[in-house]
C-alpha cells in the first residue's frame, strides 16, 4: 500500500539525446536536479540549462547588475564541475513569474528550438512563486507542443518543497560532483545554507530505498499523453492561482515602495548636504560681516574719510 505514495526502489533515467533544465533562478538547476544532470553527463547526453530569471531580487541599478553577473557566473562554474557548457539566461525579473504573460512563449521558445527528449522543470507544488509558476508554465508550454516526435517527458524537480513523486533516481555515484557544484554559490550560501538543506533533503529521499543508496532525488515524471490529464486533476494548489497573483502584486507594491524609500532616502541626503552647505554660508557672511565691522571702526577708516571724499567729488566732477 506504501508503494502507492512513494517509490520503494529506484528508477532508470528516462532515455534521452538531448535534455532540457529549465531553472527560475541561477543555483536551482544544481540544488534540484543537479544529480540527474550530472548522470545524463557522464552518459554523454547533450544537456541545455536555460535560467529565467535574473535572480536580482529586490536589489536596483548598478546592484541589481552586479547581483545578475555574480549569480551567472557561479552557475557557469556549478556546471562546469557536471561537464556541462551549453546554459541560456532569460533574465526575466526576479519574482516576477507567477503572473508573467510571455513566460509561457518564452518556454514554448525553448522547447522547439532545442527539441529535448526530456524537459526538467520545478514542481508545482514549490512555495516560492517563481518556482511553482515556471512549473505551470512549463505544463501549458508543453501542451501547446503540436505531435513531437519524439514526445518529450516532463520531469518535475524539488528544491523548497517535497513532491508526490513516482520516480526516485539514486545520485550516490555522483554525489561529490553535485556538492561541489552547489559550493559554487557562494554569494547564495553566504545567505543561507542552502548546500546542507539539499543534501539533508536527497539523503531523506531514501528513507525507502536500500541501504545502500546514499543520496536520491525525486521526480514527479510525467509522459507528454499523459500532461492533459495531469493539468485535469484537482490539485490542493489550485486554489494558490488568484492567491499567486495577488503575492505578485503585492511584491510589485513592495518594489514600489522600496524605489520610494531610496527616492526618499536620497532626497534626504541631498537636503543634509543643502542644508550644510547654507550653513557653511551662513558662517561666511558672519566672517565677512566681522570684517567689516572691524574696518569700518577702525582708527584708518576715519583717518582717511577725508580722503576717500576728496576722491569721490572729483571722480563726480570728471563723470
Amino acid at each position: 500500500m506504501e508503494t502507492w505514495y512513494i517509490p520503494y526502489q529506484t528508477s532508470a533515467l528516462p532515455p534521452a539525446q538531448r535534455v532540457l533544465a529549465l531553472a527560475p533562478h541561477p543555483d536551482d538547476e544544481i540544488f534540484g536536479c543537479g544529480g540527474v544532470l550530472a548522470l545524463y553527463a557522464q552518459l554523454g547526453v547533450h544537456i541545455d540549462v536555460v535560467v529565467v530569471t535574473d535572480g536580482a531580487g529586490f536589489s536596483v541599478d548598478d546592484e541589481r547588475h552586479h547581483v545578475r553577473l555574480t549569480r551567472q557566473q557561479e552557475t557557469v562554474q556549478a556546471l562546469q564541475q557536471l561537464n556541462i557548457a551549453s546554459v541560456k539566461f532569460l533574465d526575466f525579473p526576479d519574482r516576477s513569474l507567477a503572473g508573467h504573460e510571455g513566460l509561457v512563449q518564452a518556454v514554448l521558445d525553448q522547447l522547439q528550438d532545442l527539441a529535448p527528449q526530456v524537459v526538467l522543470a520545478p514542481s508545482p507544488q514549490e512555495i516560492h512563486p517563481d518556482h511553482s509558476g515556471l512549473a505551470r508554465a512549463t505544463i501549458a508550454a508543453m501542451a501547446r507542443l503540436t505531435e513531437p516526435q519524439p514526445r518529450p517527458v516532463l520531469m518535475q524537480y524539488e528544491v523548497g518543497a517535497t513532491l508526490a513523486a513516482n520516480m526516485l533516481v539514486d545520485i550516490t555515484p555522483v554525489w561529490d560532483r553535485k556538492k561541489q557544484a552547489m559550493h559554487c554559490f557562494v554569494s547564495q550560501l553566504a545567505l543561507q545554507d542552502y548546500a546542507r538543506h539539499i543534501e539533508g533533503l536527497n539523503t531523506f529521499r531514501t528513507y525507502t530505498l536500500p541501504r545502500e543508496v546514499k543520496y536520491a532525488e525525486a521526480y514527479r515524471c510525467i509522459q507528454w499523453e499523459d500532461l492533459g490529464a495531469e493539468m485535469s486533476q484537482p490539485s490542493p494548489l489550485a486554489a494558490m492561482t488568484v492567491l499567486e497573483a495577488t503575492d505578485a502584486q503585492a511584491e510589485a507594491l513592495q518594489q514600489q515602495v522600496l524605489d520610494l524609500q531610496r527616492t526618499q532616502q536620497q532626497t534626504s541626503s541631498e537636503l543634509e548636504a543643502l542644508t550644510a552647505h547654507a550653513q557653511e554660508l551662513a558662517k561666511q557672511n558672519e566672517a565677512h560681516a566681522q570684517l567689516l565691522h572691524q574696518v569700518l571702526s577702525s582708527n584708518s577708516w576715519r583717518i582717511t574719510q577725508p580722503l576717500r571724499w576728496a576722491v569721490s567729488q572729483f571722480r563726480r566732477l570728471l563723470g
